[in-house]
């Protein structure tokens, strides 16, 4: 949303932000900072903070509600509509696996927000194909997108300047995560296929993202005998960077909903290990060149055979033009633009 701000702009679109955690959340300044007017209505599941979400959407008075909340999207529905707002956009965002007595009321939920005219759109063609078959609604795609312009393949030089800053020598292979020590990421099958691939070329594992509380992965690292190979950086604020440093990137995820990380990694051309897994797979019909491996499950022995075919052919930095295409910041804006302004669909 922030990189796109300038594009929402001369689309003649002002957004404002409803942020209803019990924080504004670690992206309200830089969304201020972009142009965005952020409310913070902390929300619980209680009669008044349902009236505080109306009297909000009164005061400000939209002409389109965009939810992007799972928990809260019923909430949001019910309240646009109370308030008399007519058009009302949700945009599912992961692969929602939910079972049993949560999948019927899930269920239901999108059922009566279909009642309402909420119009739910999906950011890739897995999230469109659980919720159709999980839930019985048959969302519009919108994919997701990211800076096609910002994340490109490196010059030369600018890959040596990147792998200096993370202390790389040209000797090696480094290894790049971008994602949070979720159990969805499946970063600990990564540590046990690096601990289990076949002697090669010395590596370097840069974990970029926040660490469980209990630090869970950096201890597997340490009882794997790889606490000297694995480099938890934490939040990094300059994806780019780590990108441009990396000889390849895994996404060892058990699922995901499109994947922003994946298509950054993509924009600037790193080798890539995905898993053929929900939300992963759909780069499939997009990208034709040899520069994506296909961990066939999101097992460490897919993982590892995926590894050990990179440490083998030491694939170089590909541009995808397919990105630019399906996936620029242009592209992502008209499809939300045309279905706000009423212009058309996605």
């Amino acid at each position: 949303m922030v990189q796109a701000s300038p594009v929402w702009r001369a689309e003649g679109i002002e957004s404002e932000i409803l942020a209803c955690g019990v924080t504004p959340g670690p992206f309200a300044q830089d969304m201020e900072s972009a142009g965005f007017r952020v409310h913070h209505l902390p929300f619980q599941k209680t009669p008044a903070s349902f009236c505080s979400l109306i009297r909000s959407l009164r005061r400000i008075r939209p002409d389109v509600v965009h939810i992007h909340s799972e928990a809260m999207s019923s909430y949001v529905a019910l309240a646009a509509r109370l308030v008399g707002l007519r058009r009302v956009l949700r945009t599912v965002h992961s692969v929602f696996r939910f079972e049993g007595a949560l999948r019927i009321r899930k269920r239901f939920e999108r059922q009566c927000q279909r009642i309402l005219g909420v119009r739910e759109l999906a950011i890739g063609p897995s999230v469109h194909e659980n919720e159709l078959t999980r839930f019985g609604v048959d969302s519009l795609i919108c994919l997701n997108w990211c800076d096609t312009d910002y994340f490109r393949p490196p010059a030369p030089e600018e890959r040596a300047e990147a792998r200096a800053r993370f202390g790389l020598t040209p000797d090696v292979v480094a290894i790049s995560t971008v994602g949070n020590c979720a159990e969805v990421k499946n970063h600990s099958a990564l540590l046990h296929a690096l601990a289990s691939i076949s002697p090669g070329p010395p590596w370097v594992y840069l974990h970029a993202g926040n660490e469980a509380p209990g630090m869970d992965e950096r201890r597997l690292a340490s009882a794997l005998g790889l606490a000297d190979d694995v480099r938890f950086l934490g939040p990094v604020k300059d994806v780019r960077s780590l990108l441009w440093a990396s000889d390849v990137f895994v996404m060892p995820s058990l699922y995901e909903g499109l994947g922003i990380a994946a298509l950054e990694a993509a924009g600037t051309g790193v080798p890539m290990i995905l898993t053929n897994v929900p939300g992963l797979r759909d780069f499939m019909a997009f990208d034709k060149s040899d520069s994506i491996l296909w961990a066939n499950d999101p097992t460490y022995v897919a993982i590892g055979e995926a590894l050990e075919r990179i440490f083998e052919t030491r694939l170089t930095n590909l541009p995808r033009p397919w990105l630019k295409d399906k996936f620029s910041i242009d592209c992502g804006v008209a499809r939300y633009a045309g279905l706000y302004l009423g212009r058309r669909s996605c």
